[in-house]
């Protein structure tokens, strides 16, 4: 299937399913490698209740994550998520600073990206008796059938696209006011030739694309085009270090893999929005040929 041919639902559908598949890896892999007393065991030295802390943080993790897949509680459960990260960064990311890949490690921006995919989702999915005056909040409990009207769709997609300025962002003006690529260079490949030259082109193109995406100009190839550079990055790199980026793991695909979908996402809904809008301006353009018709 194109791009392009895409529904709106169908984005969030892919993206709500590609989170649920995150956090369920984070689970069922902590469970599969015996890490779920450990953790709980060190949670409980640190925090009152913290054993059942951890418990829950599981059972949401292995078992939660299956329900939302299946599109049942899913505002709730994204709630539910996005509170588990904000914890995760009070408690552990926020000792390493903010950059969790690039070169650096466990780091906040992850579980930023995390929040912010999971409470777009659980906007998105809000019933829409909820913004009328009779609410009937049981059916913020309800799957996909209760998806609100597009009269309120726009605000998670702008929240997005801030969420991907400010992460890309962030490592293009740490290599701007540090006027160094160094930890890009050291993690490309040795056959790379100029790598120096590669690191400062890439990160001149990201800096221009993310320019025209805050001009509103070409920013459906300005998604794309940084989409094909964290292609690139998994293909050459974070392919061959795992899945996870934080914890015992580092570098994994997981973090460059959710900014690549949230970018090809975003690049859908820009490229919906200008067939609306040409779409709108043919109609209009038709209706004035035809008064002017009627007036000749």
């Amino acid at each position: 299937m194109r791009l392009t041919s895409f529904s709106e639902q169908q984005a969030w559908l892919s993206l709500r399913c590609l989170l649920a598949l995150f956090v369920s890896v984070h689970g069922w892999s902590r469970w599969f490698a015996d890490g779920v007393l450990p953790f709980a065991r060190g949670m409980d030295a640190e925090l009152p209740l913290g054993f059942y802390l951890v418990c829950i943080l599981q059972g949401m993790e292995t078992f939660g994550s299956l329900v939302l897949a299946a599109g049942r509680f899913v505002s709730v459960l994204s709630a539910v998520f996005a509170i588990i990260y904000s914890c995760s960064i009070y408690f552990y990311h926020s000792y390493f600073g903010w950059f969790s890949s690039g070169g650096k490690q466990d780091g906040a921006e992850y579980a930023v990206a995390l929040i912010a995919c999971f409470l777009c989702v659980a906007w998105r999915y809000l019933p829409r008796q909820i913004f009328s005056i009779k609410q009937h909040w049981q059916s913020a409990f309800e799957g996909d059938s209760y998806l609100f009207s597009s009269r309120y769709s726009n605000g998670p997609w702008l929240v997005l696209r801030w969420m991907l300025l400010g992460l890309i962002g962030s490592h293009i003006a740490y290599r701007l006011v540090h006027w160094s690529v160094a930890d890009m260079v050291r993690l490309m490949p040795e056959y790379v030739l100029a790598p120096q030259a590669l690191a400062w082109s890439v990160t001149v193109i990201q800096a221009l694309a993310l320019l025209a995406i805050v001009a509103g100009v070409y920013r459906v190839v300005a998604y794309r085009t940084l989409a094909c550079f964290y292609v690139a990055a998994i293909a050459f790199y974070h392919a061959w270090q795992g899945w996870k980026v934080s914890g015992t793991k580092h570098n994994g695909v997981e973090y460059v893999l959710l900014l690549t979908v949230v970018l090809l996402l975003s690049s859908v809904y820009e490229q919906r929005l200008r067939s609306r809008a040409a779409s709108a301006s043919e109609d209009v353009n038709s209706i004035d040929g035809r008064l002017d018709s009627e007036l000749a």
